[in-house]
């Protein structure tokens, strides 16, 4: 684990702001790729949106993936915040079975 050391701060060669969505603890989601080769030590700070979630009126691009996959993350928070339980792949399949064969006794009248 690497730990922040005061003395580092000099050595810093250049700073960019970069837009992000926390998807878990150790991990935020950056609305665009950094242009930086791996294994590049950087410094991160921390900015949190003012609503503190960022939601589909966020400052993400329209259309972008950033939006989508923040949109989607808040749609699945939400369903396991409500305890919904989708249902079994058998049910599914029984659902389009009824509704097939539905289509086929509208097609015989």
């Amino acid at each position: 684990m690497w730990w922040y050391n005061p003395s580092m701060k000099s050595s810093l060669t250049s700073r960019r702001k970069v837009s992000g969505v926390m998807v878990s603890p150790r991990e935020i989601r950056l609305e665009e790729p950094l242009d930086l080769p791996e294994g590049t030590l950087v410094e991160v700070v921390i900015d949190t949106h003012p609503s503190g979630v960022i939601s589909q009126s966020s400052e993400l691009p329209r259309g972008s993936l950033s939006l989508m996959l923040a949109v989607l993350d808040e749609i699945r928070e939400e369903l396991q915040r409500v305890g919904f339980v989708p249902p079994a792949r058998e049910e599914v399949d029984e659902r389009i079975r009824l509704e097939r064969l539905s289509w086929e006794d509208k097609e015989t009248r």
